[in-house]
């Protein structure tokens, strides 16, 4: 345990004065200890970081330097599954530490690959298959993440078609996606975008999924961005339980059936589409939501219905994006024995313009004041299953953590509540965490 807690949670870097060596140098006993322990070794990075750190050597001697190094990883982890990162190269000489990696890739378990390094895994891969192969037996192969500017998926063909491969990632705009091209279907896991540049949908060549993240910042190419021209027919997804939609939530909510949905987190305003998804589908099986609200109050009326469609949810994430108060805790308070009968856990984000233009002043405190005030009618009802109240506050002010307390206190009395409040200062991050529960 020693030694793993060393390590922490990274890739070693390839290079001879990675603190990991410390270990070796303590005494016999760690050095043998430390060698057998083949889960220390297991997760590698192999980028060009000698480059700078070796500037005084010549090239092919920090290549052959680096090479060396990650030998030794490699000899060390024994037969242990290995986690990859693959950085960016600069230039195409520093091959063969990509070769030496992949001499290992029946090991492969997690990926990550960027940049430059994608064309030079891609290029490795290729060479190793035999006359007339195009799969690579990479039996322990289970997730992979891609991240670059733009990527042409064909290429990594011989990698992507491991049969084993279930968790997919691409931080990157998406080309050559074509249906027939790779195994989709066998993906359970997928985070990036929803449309590759081509127009075509790429959740529809995933009905396996179970767990989806859209991202903001992909989108389709400039001459396929209108909805009408990115439109899809609705794709089943049977086995789809965790949805999170950053960005084109509207198409996607159209493009999709998902019957067995258990949490939802969707960054939309109006929740137009999502409640023209609930009245097509329904969200019974929905436990957690987390959404905004208060931009305007038809956006929170439609909010308040969606809820109404939600029996069995638990946990309810609401990020004020309005000036206070805003209607959807009014309409809660108002309804509060019809609606959400078993939350569980509360989670309220407040608008941070309020909290940073009124620092302790009666505005922000009617604010609070006006947010706990449903908080406080949902725990009054006799038969209610919510057991946790929880704020987070981002604030730079000192005066608004007594605040926020004093009107939690006040408004939610002995009720258990948690109260996170988050500050900054330059660069750094401070956070203090406020724990009231019931007297004895």
């Amino acid at each position: 345990m020693v030694f793993i807690y060393y390590r922490g949670n990274r890739h070693l870097d390839p290079v001879a004065s990675d603190p990991i060596w410390t270990l070796l140098h303590v005494c016999q006993r760690w050095r043998d200890v430390a060698q057998d322990q083949s889960s220390l070794w297991c997760r590698i990075e192999a980028n060009a970081l000698s480059n700078t750190v070796l500037k005084g050597h010549p090239e092919e001697s920090r290549i052959a330097l680096t090479c060396t190094v990650l030998g030794r990883y490699l000899a060390n982890s024994h037969n242990h599954p290995l986690d990859i990162c693959i950085g960016d190269f600069q230039e195409v000489c520093w091959r063969p530490v990509i070769e030496l990696i992949w001499d290992h890739h029946p090991r492969w378990r997690h990926v990550d690959v960027a940049f430059s390094g994608i064309e030079l895994l891609a290029e490795v891969a290729r060479a190793s298959l035999p006359l007339g192969v195009s799969q690579v037996p990479m039996p322990l192969f289970k997730c992979l993440r891609i991240e670059s500017f733009v990527v042409d998926l064909p290429c990594l063909a011989p990698v992507l078609s491991a049969s084993g491969l279930r968790h997919l990632e691409l931080d990157t705009s998406v080309t050559g996606a074509l249906a027939h091209v790779l195994p989709w279907s066998q993906i359970t896991r997928y985070r990036g975008a929803a449309y590759a540049d081509g127009g075509q949908f790429l959740l529809s060549y995933m009905p396996n999924l179970e767990i989806c993240e859209v991202l903001a910042d992909q989108h389709p190419g400039d001459n396929l961005r209108t909805s009408s021209q990115l439109e899809s027919p609705v794709c089943p997804m049977s086995r789809l339980r965790v949805l999170s939609l950053e960005g084109l939530a509207g198409l996607c909510l159209r493009s999709i059936e998902a019957p067995s949905l258990e949490k939802l987190r969707i960054n939309v305003y109006d929740h137009s589409h999502l409640l023209a998804y609930v009245k097509r589908s329904g969200l019974a099986t929905l436990s957690t939501l987390s959404t905004e609200c208060g931009v305007d109050g038809m956006g929170d009326h439609r909010l308040r219905e969606i809820l109404l469609s939600c029996p069995a949810l638990r946990v309810l994430a609401l990020h004020c994006e309005g000036a206070p108060p805003t209607d959807i805790f009014a309409l809660l308070a108002e309804d509060a024995s019809k609606i959400l009968p078993r939350l569980a856990v509360l989670h309220i984000v407040p608008w941070p313009y309020t909290v940073q233009c009124n620092p302790g002043q009666v505005e922000t405190e009617a604010y609070f004041r006006r947010l706990l005030h449903v908080a406080k009618c949902l725990l009054a009802q006799e038969d209610r299953s919510l057991r946790s109240v929880e704020m987070s506050v981002i604030t730079q002010h000192s005066s608004v953590p007594d605040v926020v307390r004093r009107v939690a206190k006040d408004v939610l009395g002995d009720h258990v509540y948690v109260l996170t409040l988050s500050g900054w200062r330059g660069r750094h991050s401070v956070k203090k965490h406020f724990q009231e529960f019931p007297s004895d």
